[in-house]
C-alpha cells in the first residue's frame, strides 16, 4: 500500500524557520487536506515533499513512482493549445490517453482545448492542469490551492473528482484557506502554524479545528473593536 511518511521535516530561507521537524504519515485511499495562514509553510511542505526544495529530515514515498504537482498559480507555455499541453504531460510521463479518454474526461472540465492554453482564465488554467494530472495516473497529487480561481460548479466538479480518486489507491494531499470546504469532503486536516503542523486524523476532531480557528479571529476582532480605533481614517 502506498504510503508517505514525513521524519523530522525541517526547512529555513537563510536565518527564517518556516518548518521544524514536522513528522507525519499520509496513507493512500485517504484524501489529506492541509491548511494554514498565509505565509505559515503550506507550499514549503508541499515543494518538499515532492522534492522540489532541500530540506532537513527526510520523506519516504513507500510505493510512489510518479508524482502530479498542481502549483498554486500554474505556469503555462505560450502558444501551446490546451491538447498540445495534455499531450506533453503525457509524453513527459509515458503514459498514453486516447484521444477518446481526453474527450471523455473533458466532458467534466468543458475546456477549449484547440485554444491557446496562454490565453486560459485562472480557473481554466487550473482545470487544464488538474486534467493533465489525472490523465498521467500519478500515485501522489500534491494540489496546492485546487480551488483557487473557480466557479462554484468547477470546484463541485473537482472535488466530486477527488472522492473518486481516492478510491484508486493514490496518496492526495490538498492545500487550501477554505477549511470548512476541507472538512466537508478530506479525512484528514494538517495544520500548519508556527514551524509546526498539528495533524487532525479523522473528521470527529475537525470541529475542534474549526472552533479554535473561529475563537482566535473573535479575539482578534472584539480587541480591535473594543481598542478604541476607528474602522476606517480618512
Amino acid at each position: 500500500m502506498r504510503s508517505l511518511t514525513i521524519t523530522n521535516l525541517s526547512k529555513s530561507y537563510g536565518k527564517t524557520s518556516v518548518l521544524r521537524n514536522v513528522s507525519l504519515t499520509y496513507s493512500a485511499g485517504l484524501i489529506h487536506g492541509l491548511v494554514g495562514d498565509n505565509g505559515a509553510g503550506k507550499t514549503t511542505l508541499l515543494s518538499c515533499i515532492a522534492g522540489y526544495e532541500r530540506f532537513d529530515g527526510s520523506v519516504e514515498r513507500a510505493g510512489v513512482k510518479s508524482i502530479g504537482y498542481l502549483h498554486a498559480e500554474p505556469y503555462m507555455f505560450p502558444r501551446i493549445t490546451g491538447r498540445e499541453f495534455i499531450r506533453f504531460c503525457l509524453h513527459a510521463k509515458k503514459v498514453a490517453a486516447s484521444p477518446a479518454e481526453i474527450s471523455a474526461l473533458n466532458k467534466l472540465f468543458e475546456l477549449p482545448l484547440e485554444k491557446y492554453a496562454a490565453h486560459y482564465s485562472t480557473g481554466m488554467l487550473k482545470k487544464l492542469h488538474i486534467m493533465s494530472l489525472i490523465l498521467q495516473q500519478n500515485d501522489l497529487l500534491l494540489l496546492d490551492e485546487p480551488f483557487n480561481g473557480l466557479d462554484i460548479s468547477s470546484s463541485s466538479c473537482i472535488t466530486e473528482i477527488l472522492k473518486q480518486l481516492r478510491q484508486n489507491g493514490s496518496v492526495i494531499i490538498v492545500s487550501s484557506h477554505a477549511l470548512h470546504h476541507l472538512a466537508g469532503f478530506c479525512d484528514t486536516i494538517s495544520f500548519v502554524h508556527g514551524g509546526a503542523v498539528d495533524f487532525f486524523p479523522s473528521r470527529e476532531n475537525f470541529g475542534a479545528l474549526i472552533k479554535s480557528i473561529e475563537l482566535q479571529a473573535q479575539r482578534k476582532i472584539e480587541h480591535y473593536f473594543h481598542s478604541g480605533e476607528p474602522l476606517s481614517k480618512k
